[in-house]
Formats: structure tokens, sequence, C-alpha cells
């Protein structure tokens, strides 16, 4: 019973904090860019757009293109940390399994032969998504035929599989026109303009379903972490929450990389983070990284538009800079032991 009230503590101060931060991260995101405004301009007169430019900005620019950004690093935050149980690997991510690279491949081929480029509305990200998913089916159909879902074997024919794709996404760039490869590389690097709120609310009722069953699986993903004989000593059937949580978490990814990119190091940092805030505990860990997720991705978005402002950096770009030194200081703490 004390354990239980612990966990429920810890887990309502990690919900408080990281709320609290995405809070803070959510009100300053609309108000500053290229052009800086305030809440007083905005709420003068916050629904005549055509004269009060400010309410045009924040409305219909910046809280569309905020609101995507927690959506996304939600989510990948969400399914980094649940790679990150199921494999048991502190590296662990939707590049692991090759899940971005699948998505990478089948966009690349909407690019290059789809009529149009690929620029419909919905094809490319169609595309990303189905990548995602028919990845992370190979891998499982793969490791049930190498012997089953360990860890071991998961890692091994994912990280086999994401070379493989990775030479097939080269090829299909080395064999594209200029405009092609630049619209290639230019997603590559993630990307959070064109948000809507028909986005916005299609990306939500895409992934809440996920998220509320990850959320569910803290217990699951703590027996697992212990090991596969552990989890089927306590009656846990260790290959069907392995499959389920590695197809919830590659749906997430799919559904972020299909209106974002691929925006790397955030299912891999903010896990990390959370952990070392809020323990090893993944009734904790699951809900902390979804809040923690989505206020990292804002306020990288923010850095991105006010560092070399008017210029905007790629969100990709930024999520890079950051990770290299955060395992630079894992590293030196030798906290990849411990975590």
């Amino acid at each position: 019973m004390s354990s239980a009230v612990t966990a429920r503590s810890r887990r309502a101060r990690m919900i408080v904090f990281a709320g609290t931060l995405l809070a803070v991260a959510l009100l300053i995101g609309p108000l500053v860019g290229a052009t800086n405004i305030s809440l007083r301009a905005v709420w003068a007169n916050p629904f005549d757009w055509a004269d009060n430019p400010a309410a045009a900005i924040f409305f219909m620019a910046r809280l569309p293109r905020v609101l995507l950004a927690a959506l996304v690093g939600g989510s990948l935050a969400l399914a980094g940390t649940t790679y990150q149980s199921l494999l048991r690997n502190p590296l662990a991510s939707p590049y692991t399994l090759g899940v971005t690279a699948g998505a990478s491949l089948v966009t690349f081929l909407v690019i290059r032969f789809v009529p149009g480029g690929g620029l419909a509305e919905f094809t490319v990200p169609a595309a990303a998504l189905t990548g995602a998913l028919l990845t992370t089916t190979l891998v499982l159909a793969l490791a049930a035929r190498a012997g089953g879902t360990p860890p071991a074997v998961l890692l091994l024919a994912g990280v086999t599989l994401n070379f493989t794709i990775g030479a097939a996404v080269l090829l299909v760039q080395y064999f594209a026109d200029y405009t092609a490869t630049a619209r290639m590389v230019r997603w590559m690097m993630g990307d959070l303009e064109g948000a809507t709120y028909r986005l916005l609310l299609t990306l939500l009722v895409a992934s809440l379903p996920a998220w509320v069953l990850l959320l569910r699986s803290g217990r699951s993903f703590n027996l697992m972490s212990l090991g596969l004989e552990e989890a089927q000593a306590h009656g846990m059937d260790a290959d069907r929450v392995t499959r389920r949580g590695l197809l919830l978490a590659s749906w997430l990814t799919g559904v972020a990389v299909a209106v974002a990119g691929p925006v790397g190091f955030v299912g891999i940092l903010v896990p990390h983070a959370v952990r070392l805030v809020g323990g090893v505990d993944y009734r904790v860990v699951l809900p902390g990284a979804l809040l923690g997720g989505a206020g990292f991705l804002v306020a990288c978005d923010v850095l991105a538009r006010i560092l070399i402002r008017p210029v905007e950096l790629p969100i990709g770009i930024l999520t890079a800079c950051l990770g290299g030194p955060f395992f630079l200081f894992l590293l030196l703490r030798r906290g990849f032991a411990r975590d």
C-alpha cells in the first residue's frame, strides 16, 4: 500500500512539474518570433484580425504551430520511453528499429514518383505513417522468425533493417532530380510550418488512443524492466505486451513524423531527463515524458525562431544540436549504467 501511495505521489509531483514547464512554454511560444508581440496587444481586440495584426499572428500563425510542437513532442517522447522500456536499452528510439527510416523511404518514393511531387495535402503524411507501420510489422515478423521478441532479437532485426532501408533511402535520393532531392533534404530536417487547427484536431484524434493505452501500461513496463522471466512469473504475457507496445509507439512515431518530419533526439533525450528527475518507475516516467516532450519541443521551436531571426532554423537541426551535448553529459556522469 505504501509503495502505491508513494508512486501516486511521485506521479502527481512529476505531472505538476512537467505540466508547469509545458504551460510556461505554451504561454511564451506564441509571443516570440521574427516579431515579438504582447498579450495586451493580442487581447486589445482579439477577434478583429484585419485591424489587429498581433491577434492575427497569435491565433493564425503561432498558436497552431506551438500546439503542433506540443503534440509532436509529447508523442515522440512517449514513444521513445516505450522503446527504451521494452527493449531495455537506453539508446532505443524510433531510429533503432528503423521506424523513421521506413517512414522516410516511403515518403521519398512518393516525392519522387507521385505526380506533382507528393504535394497533395495528405499524400506525404500518409506515406510517412504507412512506412513507419510497415517497418515495425516487418521487424516483429523478422524477430518472430529468429526466435520471438526478446530485446536482443528485436534490436538486431531493427538495426539490420535500419541499415538496409537507409541504403534504399540514399538510392532514391541519388536518382532523384535536384528539385525532389531538395524537397527530401528539407523534409528530413523537420518542419512545424503550415500548422492548422484542422491538422491539430486530426493529430489529436489519431494520437489520443495510443497515449491512453501507453499511459496505462506503467505497471507492465515496470515488470518488463525486470526481465522476461520475472514478467512471466507474474503472469504477464511478455510477447503480447512487447508487440502491442512497439506497435503503439510506432503508430505515434508515424503520426508525428507524418506531420513534422523525422525530428530527432526527442525520443531519447526527454525520457532520460525525466528519469533523472523522477526515477525509474514507469508509472511516473510515462506521463512525465508525454508532458516533458511537449514542453521540450515547444521550447526548441521558440529557440529555432529567435536564435538567428528573422531566419528560422529547422526544428530537427536544433534538437540534434541539443541532443549531442546532453549525451556527452550522460556519458561523463556514467548515467547509462544506472538508467
